[in-house]
């Protein structure tokens, strides 16, 4: 598949993990961080919401997507 990457060495692989995972951690860090100084942590007592539920329908869309790509 000429479309993808082609990680041939460890230091390009371990790289791209490290890049991937900084920018998911600092992403998420910045959105909580937004969430926290515009809604406070009391709104976490009013609008409880269930991360497995969207967790799994991300999968899901995610799999039908692949699956019909």
């Amino acid at each position: 598949m000429s479309g993808f990457a082609n990680f041939n060495t460890p230091f390009l692989l371990t790289g791209s993990v490290a890049v991937h995972t900084l920018g998911y951690v600092l992403v998420t860090g910045v959105i909580a961080m937004l969430v926290y100084e515009k809604l406070g942590v009391g709104m976490l007592r009013r609008a409880w919401f269930n991360i497995d539920l969207f967790w799994m329908l991300a999968l899901i869309i995610t799999g039908a997507f692949i699956l019909f790509l």
